[in-house]
């Protein structure tokens, strides 16, 4: 039994996945729901949510939430929080992703593909607006909940794991241009965040990809990936809310440039995931008073 729960380190535990619940939603929520955490997923849209549910194979641990964190024109706004207080006790994680670069036209971003000079001000300014916007919203509304859950003590310390996109290769230094904008101010929450947890007892997790998701045809034959990116991704955050130190026992920021720093990264955790199992496995044998199988 006591091994049991170690390899199911999330069983029992309720995370909220924040932003799009499209690919790299559903991508992060799956992986979550296989570590045994019961996934919220709020959303303004809900033909995305039935979408999801669907494609997530409707798994009884998944709570869909009518609703999102924006403010001013999004009158759903309030309902996220307020269905998650009203349904939830207490919550253990949060796994809070944008500003991802996108290789297909499914942006919504007005700024996609543009230069700075080809923009107006107050498109840059609505862009950051309403994509900051939901993260602070959801940072402040749900940063709470995870305090309380630590006050609870229950198992590991709560965590908050911002997913997001990077530009520290050269390709998105060029490519980027006016989107840079959203993405910094991205980084500037993950900055705050981090400052915050000196004072709270939330685990800080910001995790950096400068990978394309949902690339065009072309990329993915020029340069194949053996498992979708936001499964990858999606692995990745779930190890960090178990607080799996096997990734990087120095630090809370993880940056993938690459394909190969990405395979690297997933080699480690299935390495890491390898010897839980045999260590759980040697310990039943030992309370079972049985002999190990050769």
């Amino acid at each position: 039994m006591a091994g049991k729960r170690r390899l199911l380190s999330l069983a029992d535990k309720v995370f909220v996945v924040v932003g799009n619940v499209d690919t790299l939603g559903r991508g992060i929520a799956s992986e979550l729901l296989k570590q045994g955490a019961t996934v919220v997923l709020p959303s303004k849209s809900e033909s995305a949510l039935v979408k999801s549910r669907e494609l997530l194979g409707n798994p009884a641990g998944l709570c869909t939430i009518l609703g999102d964190f924006q403010t001013g024109a999004c009158v759903d706004a309030p309902s996220a929080v307020n269905a998650i207080r009203s349904t939830f006790k207490c919550i253990h994680g949060v796994v809070a992703h944008g500003g991802l670069v996108r290789g297909d036209d499914s942006s919504d971003s007005v700024l996609r593909g543009k230069s700075m000079l080809e923009c107006e001000v107050g498109e840059i300014l609505r862009d950051i607006s309403d994509t900051l916007g939901m993260h602070v919203n959801a940072a402040q509304a749900l940063l709470p909940l995870l305090v309380s859950s630590a006050a609870r003590g229950q198992g590991n310390s709560p965590s908050y794991t911002l997913v997001t996109g990077g530009f520290e290769n050269h390709f998105f230094e060029s490519q980027l241009q006016a989107e840079v904008f959203t993405l910094t101010s991205l980084h500037g929450l993950s900055v705050a965040l981090r400052n915050a947890k000196s004072r709270l007892p939330v685990r800080i997790n910001e995790l950096r990809i400068a990978l394309q998701i949902n690339r065009a045809e072309r990329d993915r034959e020029r340069e194949p990936r053996f498992t979708p990116l936001s499964r990858d991704i999606g692995r990745i955050a779930a190890s960090l809310a178990t607080g799996n130190r096997a990734l990087n026992p120095d630090g809370s920021r993880f940056s993938v440039n690459s394909n190969a720093e990405l395979s690297s990264l997933i080699s480690k955790l299935k390495e890491h995931e390898t010897c839980s199992k045999a260590r759980d496995l040697f310990e039943i044998c030992l309370q079972s008073d049985k002999s190990l199988p050769l």
